[in-house]
């Protein structure tokens, strides 16, 4: 009786003992915009999707490239680049365009040239720096000039970049004090 009843203890405390297991993850609280699943196949936008009507892409010989791009909502995109020798080494240089229709219809287009100058855009609806209505003083145009001809003012330091006078030779005779 005692073995039975032993054993029945046994059993039932291993049984009840609590299962310690990895804890299960919150559900997932996420939906997306279109209201579809959050699976891998969802699209990126809740809007249609935008036709592509032209796509050229050209890889040429050497790191050179040139593509077209035109889609059925007004974006156009077309850019040709290439590999140059820089004074850091080898570098790239892009010309390209892009427009697209703003909401007002109005046509927003911008040409740009890309390379060792950085970029640099070109478009009327870039904001322009307004006329200085001040004409600027003699005094400030003269440093103006000065420090675009990039030399420097000698700031009566100790430069030892700029050359000393030749040392002269001692001199057996001296003068007679006053």
């Amino acid at each position: 009786m005692n073995t039975v009843l032993l054993l029945t203890t046994l059993v039932s405390a291993c049984v009840g003992a609590p299962q310690y297991a990895a804890p299960s993850p919150p559900p997932s609280r996420y939906t997306s915009p279109g209201g579809g699943s959050s699976g891998g196949g969802s699209s990126r936008s809740s809007g249609p999707a935008i036709a592509i009507l032209r796509d050229v892409r050209v890889p040429i010989d050497g790191g050179a490239y040139s593509f077209d791009v035109e889609t059925a909502n007004g974006i156009s995109h077309s850019e040709s680049g290439s590999s140059v020798q820089t004074a850091e080494g080898i570098g790239s240089a892009a010309t390209g365009e892009y427009s697209f229709t703003l909401p007002d219809g109005q046509v927003f287009t911008m040409q740009y040239v890309a390379d060792q100058n950085g970029f640099q855009a070109q478009s009327p609806f870039l904001p322009v720096a307004p006329v200085n209505p001040h004409p600027i003083p003699a005094h400030a145009q003269e440093q103006i000039l000065f420090a675009q001809s990039g030399a420097t003012p000698d700031s009566g330091f100790y430069n030892p970049g700029r050359a000393a006078p030749a040392p002269s030779a001692p001199s057996s005779s001296y003068r007679r004090p006053n």
